[in-house]
């Protein structure tokens, strides 16, 4: 089933390219997505059917939490009935990040899915709050009350002269923005799609909490990484072993493992670029840059390019 986009909505995500990396792998008995974060290249592969069994490992117990609910353990999550989510709920969910609606909170309603940062700043806030109230109220009363307090609220946010209202257009186009609902949107999508599968997917899935230094690779004859990039800031508040990281792909390559890397540089001489593409990846809420991600392979594939 073809998808332009797969997996959770994550930092760094591969969500627009997985299918075209799992493209580049060889088939093989046992896949591991050694750092899976959202899980894109995760699905991707257990979809292609190329193996016996796919396993993610993270470190972040949150979205291993998302990805075994919408991957595998299906109907946890109340994708019709949920009500916004409001900074303070955040808060809460932030510092328990215990429970499966600590996550869903945790990462729906976080800037860029980081399960760092309230999606939306103080200034923004009660029209955002209006917005979703007036999509996800229990009731019709209630949501028709909402969306009348959300153009007072709008109105109010501009400049009215008379009968002529302004306000700027990047303010507008905020106000379509319903992140809640669209993060939402996208975990039950990829539920959908992934239970579809699993009734007659032969492959088997496995995601489970590990570190990529402390796993037995053994049993797997391809592994995936989607490491921080060098010079980058990575996707947490702790900093990542390059050297280390480098040490290990080397000793996997060494053992005749097939082993591939996201980077966007080569992470060692011992690996070669496969696959490259230009994509947008969001810097804030206003500003996009324009990278090249690479892929890196310690074999010989012809390269190619998407």
């Amino acid at each position: 089933m073809a998808r332009n986009n797969l997996g959770l909505p994550y930092k760094g995500s591969k969500n627009t390219i997985a299918e075209a990396l799992v493209k580049c792998m060889p088939a093989g008995k046992n896949f591991l997505d050694a750092c899976c974060g959202g899980g894109a290249v995760l699905e991707a592969a257990y979809l292609s059917r190329k193996y016996s069994s796919v396993t993610g490992i993270d470190i972040d117990e949150g979205i291993l939490l998302l990805l075994k609910a919408v991957f595998r353990d299906f109907g946890q999550i109340d994708y019709e009935h949920r009500q916004l989510r409001t900074a303070e709920d955040f808060k809460k969910a932030y510092a328990s990040r215990k429970t499966l609606e600590d996550a869903v909170t945790r990462f729906t309603c976080s800037f860029g899915f980081n399960g760092y940062d309230y999606q939306w700043g103080e200034k923004r806030r009660k029209l955002k709050y209006l917005a979703h109230q007036a999509l996800t109220l229990p009731t019709l009363d209630g949501r028709r009350q909402a969306f009348h307090s959300f153009i007072r609220e709008l109105i109010a946010s501009g400049e009215v002269k008379g009968d002529k209202w302004e306000i700027a257009l990047a303010e507008i186009k905020n106000c379509a923005h319903t992140e809640q609902a669209t993060n939402l949107c996208r975990l039950q999508k990829v539920e959908s799609v992934m239970r579809a599968s699993a009734e007659t997917n032969p492959t088997s899935l496995e995601i489970r909490k590990a570190s990529m230094f402390e796993v037995d690779y053994d049993p797997y004859d391809v592994i995936y990484f989607d490491p921080p990039y060098a010079n980058t800031k990575g996707y947490d508040k702790s900093k990542f072993d390059f050297a280390r990281f480098r040490e290990l792909i080397e000793s996997l390559a060494t053992r005749g493992k097939h082993v591939f890397v996201s980077e966007y540089n080569s992470p060692s001489p011992m690996f070669s670029e496969v696959f490259k593409v230009e994509k947008q990846m969001s810097q804030c809420a206003t500003k996009t840059v324009n990278v090249t991600e690479k892929l890196f392979y310690s074999g010989v594939i012809e390269k190619l390019d998407f």
